[in-house]
């Protein structure tokens, strides 16, 4: 699973079949779900800082023949 992390379990039973497994498909993908390492999780990246500073403003002019409904 180290080298593999992302093989379907039914590959690995079918491998351990190979190699002589008697059990079940639904106990072999029960040991693959406990054995699999699970996926890495993005780490949080928080953004602080003066939210003033960082606000994005749009400054402009509205003229008689742009204003809706006047």
């Amino acid at each position: 699973m180290k080298d593999e992390p992302s093989i379907m379990a039914t590959e690995v039973f079918r491998r351990a079949r190979d190699w002589g497994y008697k059990g079940s498909r639904s106990a072999m993908s029960v040991l693959v779900k406990q054995v699999r390492p699970l996926p890495a999780k993005e780490p949080l990246v928080r953004f602080e800082g003066n939210s003033a500073r960082f606000a994005r403003f749009t400054v402009g002019k509205i003229s008689e023949t742009q204003a809706p409904f006047v």
